[in-house]
């Protein structure tokens, strides 16, 4: 099994920020340490250039548009090729997180941009004691996105979930389901046992994560937050995202 991105960050030196900053830039220290970086990695999701070519649209669709939803798709594709390609046996949160920080960087380093200039992604940044999942910092301006999971074990299914690959069938075919069928799933979780749908769930959470740091959020980095966005993921692969703030400065 491919040792995890973060894991491979901090091997190559290449992650190198300081928290509470937003100053620190992410870089490989040489050409050499920059390839091995870029195939690994491409290794791990068996990427190809045209793949990173559509994730650069879609970043520059989240960038110009504030339009999340075309990168959600490309993600879960991403996911679907990890397991399928045993490149990970556990499609946790941090996964989740990893995959869209695998994206924003890959697609920036293969297709020529200089990360100093064009965007900075900041996994964990630590704001008054909590940790935000990603802050995206463009020039001038910030995306952040959080991150939740419903597991595949605590969706309510009258389909019988004897086995791992069931599960995995089952949650494939979340992926051709309309949304309005996502949310309204029935769930049990005794993490948040007052939360009975995937609706309620997600509402949930964009309430919390509104009143716990939105407002300190407003005044970092000069007061350059763009857009905050949520990012569930039901089962092992089916993304819904919302966005919880924007503002058209």
């Amino acid at each position: 099994m491919e040792q995890p991105f973060q894991l491979t960050l901090a091997d190559t030196g290449a992650l190198t920020y300081q928290p509470n900053s937003l100053q620190h830039k992410f870089q490989i220290p040489n050409r050499i340490g920059e390839n091995e970086f870029i195939s690994n990695t491409m290794n791990i999701y068996d990427w190809e250039k045209d793949d990173l070519c559509y994730a650069d649209q879609y970043l520059r669709i989240l960038e110009s548009e504030d339009n999340i939803k075309p990168l959600c798709r490309f993600i879960e594709e991403a996911l679907v090729r990890l397991l399928k390609n045993d490149s990970v046996q556990h499609l946790n949160e941090e996964i989740l997180k990893q995959t869209f920080l695998d994206t924003l960087i890959l697609s920036h380093f293969v297709m020529g941009y200089d990360a100093g200039i064009w965007l900075q992604a900041y996994p964990n940044f630590k704001l008054n004691g909590k940790a935000i999942d990603l802050v995206i910092s463009y020039i001038k301006k910030m995306l952040i996105i959080e991150f939740d999971n419903i597991k595949m074990e605590c969706i309510k299914l009258d389909e019988t979930r004897s086995d791992w690959q069931k599960s995995n069938e089952i949650s494939l075919s979340f992926l051709k389901k309309p949304e309005e069928e996502i949310l309204n799933l029935k769930i049990y979780d005794e993490n948040r046992p007052n939360q009975n749908t995937v609706r309620e769930a997600l509402e949930w959470k964009i309430e919390k994560i509104s009143n716990d740091y939105l407002e300190s959020l407003k005044k970092l980095n000069d007061g350059n937050l763009k857009c905050m966005f949520i990012v569930m993921r039901v089962g092992f692969y089916r993304l819904i995202s919302r966005k919880v703030y924007c503002t058209d400065k």
